[in-house]
């Protein structure tokens, strides 16, 4: 598969990339080493600001930004 963009890490600003590439219409594809969802250190804190920063992405579409193959 041949894409235009290959983001390598899934994180906070992976995954945030990833979103406004689909937006733009660009296509990209975003690896990660691990699977999903996984254990965190951080207990899974998701602090206000992020959760705002999230929202903000994730008011235009999301199709087609994960997927397992």
């Amino acid at each position: 598969m041949k894409v235009k963009v290959l983001i390598i890490g899934a994180g906070p600003s992976g995954s945030a990339c990833g979103i406004r590439l689909q937006q733009a219409g660009i296509e990209c594809m975003l690896i990660d080493k691990q699977k999903f969802p996984r254990v965190k250190l951080c207990a899974g804190l998701f602090t206000h600001k992020s959760q705002d920063c999230l929202r903000s992405l994730v008011r235009c579409s999301h199709q087609g930004i994960a997927h397992e193959p």
